[in-house]
């Protein structure tokens, strides 16, 4: 196994590809019961910009050492646009949800806007106290 920050990446997201469709079926009667379309619909979303990003660092010359898209397991730096306040959160799979820590599942209604978005965007969140604005300020692994 490589110690290399990109390959540690690499094989991170491709084990987060096989955990997804492996586990489909126990994901989907758990967390969208009712909602499988949807969920089936993200996974198609998520595994192709997956694929893609792992694509884009297999051809890249010059490493770059932070990610440009939000995946799972990435450390999220938001600013607040109203009070320019910094906040990180860490993007993981519903059993390593720990709020006070910033470890916010990408099933929640945070981290599922969060998901997929790319460094420098400007967002409206929507949070249990409001529509707030957001950049993506940093995004790390």
């Amino acid at each position: 196994m490589s110690h290399n920050p990109i390959d540690v990446l690499k094989e991170t997201l491709i084990s987060q590809l096989v955990f997804l469709e492996e586990n489909s079926s126990e994901l989907m009667d758990t967390y969208f019961a009712s909602e499988r379309e949807k969920y089936r619909s993200f996974c198609s979303s998520y595994t192709s910009e997956v694929e893609s990003y792992l694509s884009l660092l297999n051809n890249q010359l010059e490493k770059q050492s932070s990610l440009t898209k939000v995946f799972i397991g990435s450390k999220v730096s938001v600013k607040f646009e109203d009070d320019e306040e910094i906040e990180e959160f860490v993007i993981c799979f519903p059993e390593e949800t720990d709020p006070d820590n910033g470890f916010i599942s990408f099933l929640s209604p945070v981290g599922h806007q969060l998901l997929l978005r790319s460094l420098g965007e400007t967002m409206s969140l929507s949070t249990p106290g409001g529509e707030v604005r957001v950049t993506i300020n940093d995004i790390s692994f």
